[in-house]
């Protein structure tokens, strides 16, 4: 499926189901969570850690014990370790250079 059917059908599934969350089944629990997961994990391909961030905490406020969505948060903060890594490394470099 290409990004943008995916991105379609998640924010279908996410507008139909979020506004019963409350009468949720737990298959019907477990779509809506992963259809978050998926918008999270586009943002994420498109480098928008915050869009992807928001998107799995705001999620999270909905749904917070599923697992899906707190992998989809650690992952998350798995990228952000790697960003801030990064811009350590070119820190250092740029002051020693200096």
């Amino acid at each position: 499926m290409t990004p943008l059917l995916n991105l379609k059908k998640s924010q279908a599934i996410i507008q139909k189901l979020e506004p019963r969350v409350d009468q949720l089944s737990s298959a019907d629990a477990r779509r809506l969570a992963e259809a978050y997961a998926n918008l999270a994990t586009l943002y994420t391909h498109q480098e928008r850690l915050d869009l992807a961030l928001a998107t799995i905490e705001g999620a999270l406020g909905l749904l917070p014990e599923s697992t899906q969505l707190i992998d989809a948060l650690a992952e998350i903060h798995s990228r952000y370790a790697v960003l801030y890594k990064e811009v350590a490394r070119r820190q250092r470099a740029s002051e020693r250079t200096a």
